[in-house]
Parts: C-alpha cells; structure tokens; sequence
C-alpha cells in the first residue's frame, strides 16, 4: 500500500503528465498551422538554432532528437527544400 507522500507524487506526475501533454498539442497545433512543421522539426531547428555555430553532427541530432537514422535523413531533407527558403544546409564534414 502506498503512503500519502507516494500518492501526492503519483498525483503531481499525472497532472504534471496532463499539461505537458496538453501544452504539447496546442503547440504542435500552432506550429502546424502557421508552418506546416511538425513538433520535430520545430525541436531540430531550435537544437540547431542554440548549438555553436548553428550546426551539428548528424549523429548529435539523433541523439537530441530521438529519431533514427533513416528519420533524421528524411528530416533533414525535408527541411533543406522548406518552401525554398534554404532554413538549413548540409555539409559533408572532412576527418
């Protein structure tokens, strides 16, 4: 059987859960609408947007992002052809 402070904790993750996922929706709502993004694109343009200099390794943005390979490579050309307004490049990068 659980303890009242056990079953306020389960209690403040729920809720904490609820609004994140609620928070998460509206978000993804707006950002589908005026950008036709979705919340992934959003967090890969934002990692990149913060990292120095603006770029990463591929294998960074994996990691940041959760996705795999094959999903990243979609992404990423995805977003380089984005209404044609060039939001990110793709560099080969030399050992």
């Amino acid at each position: 059987m659980m303890n009242s402070e056990t079953i306020n904790v389960v209690d403040a993750w729920i809720n904490y859960s609820k609004f994140y996922t609620r928070l998460s929706k509206a978000m993804n709502h707006v950002i589908m609408e005026e950008y036709q993004l979705g919340m992934n694109d959003f967090y890969f343009l934002y990692f990149l947007g913060e990292a120095e200099n603006q770029a990463l390794q591929q294998a960074q943005l994996q990691a940041l992002l959760q996705l795999s390979p094959s999903a990243l490579s979609r992404m990423t050309t995805r977003l380089i052809s984005y209404k044609g307004l060039n939001l990110i490049e793709k560099k080969v990068s030399r050992l």
